[in-house]
């Protein structure tokens, strides 16, 4: 049922091109609290974060309670580790073996079809934003517990940024963000399981995270221009609206995404054959 909903909004346009209809409503599902104007932003960053109660914290990501996985009840070594392993599907193929020589009755059956090339492609770059989520490197600069909705919001930052690099051949890339999408809920589907929700009741979890999922695709777009609303939209999804955050953690992200973005944008063969990289956040660090 998600991704048939999901499959619909991306051949509307609806996740490509957030300006082009009333956002309000979704942005409402990431909070109504006064407190996420842009004014009042400011003021937080100059402000200790330490003082900062929200009036009505109504995010997404934190207004089911089974989505906030308890990290004391269920962290562990062998949690972490599975938390954060990756598994490709065997079936699709390296980037080595789709430049091999073509058969010509693999040609006959489809299978270098455009529909079936986009569908590799959406596992190597997969693959790409699954390293980023499952480097505890990343999760110790964001201070951020390892628990299912870290995963996943680390995991939808480096999505966003993909879209957005895909965005510039919509009419190439359409088939290839809808992959993308399925290869990102076909891994979170396993992640809660893995975090112990019997499998009755995932449906019910894939729900809430496809809520939290519009919106801050959506938030993230709105600041795509603008440092000061990226790190409002930063604030309210990736760090939850944490009072722990500091202003120069927000800084540091938005500088992450803005190298990301960079560097993604000059990748010449994305769309084609799926060739995507990211920098790891320790490197970006590094950089003045």
């Amino acid at each position: 049922m998600i991704n048939n909903i999901s499959r619909n909004l991306l051949k509307r346009g609806l996740l490509q091109y957030s300006n082009k209809f009333n956002i309000s409503t979704i942005r409402n599902l990431n909070s109504n609290s006064n407190l996420f104007k842009t004014n009042n932003f400011n003021n937080c960053l100059i402000k200790s974060f330490s003082t900062i109660k929200p009036e009505n914290e109504t995010n997404a990501a934190t207004t089911t309670e089974d989505i906030n996985i308890n990290k004391d009840e269920i962290i562990n070594s062998d949690y972490d580790k599975e938390i954060l392993k990756y598994i490709p599907n065997p079936k699709y193929l390296a980037k080595e073996q789709m430049r091999k020589e073509k058969s010509w009755y693999l040609a006959l059956l489809g299978f270098y079809s455009k529909d079936t090339i986009s569908l590799h492609n959406s596992y190597r770059i997969y693959e790409e934003i699954a390293k980023q989520s499952s480097d505890i490197e990343f999760y110790k600069q964001s201070n951020l517990p390892v628990n299912v909705r870290s995963w996943f919001t680390i995991s939808v930052l480096h999505i966003w940024i993909v879209f957005v690099r895909l965005r510039k051949d919509l009419k190439l890339s359409k088939q290839l963000q809808i992959d993308l999408y399925d290869r990102f809920w076909e891994d979170l589907e396993k992640k809660i399981a893995i975090a112990g929700i019997k499998k009755r009741f995932i449906p019910k979890y894939l729900k809430d995270f496809y809520t939290t999922y519009l919106g801050t695709l959506i938030s993230y777009d709105e600041g795509l221009f603008d440092d000061t609303v990226l790190c409002n939209a930063l604030w309210r999804n990736f760090y939850a609206m944490s009072p722990d955050v500091t202003p120069q953690q927000l800084l540091d992200m938005v500088k992450f995404i803005r190298v990301q973005l960079n560097h993604i944008d000059n990748l010449p063969d994305v769309i084609e054959r799926g060739e995507i990289s990211f920098h790891s956040i320790n490197d970006v660090k590094k950089l003045k």
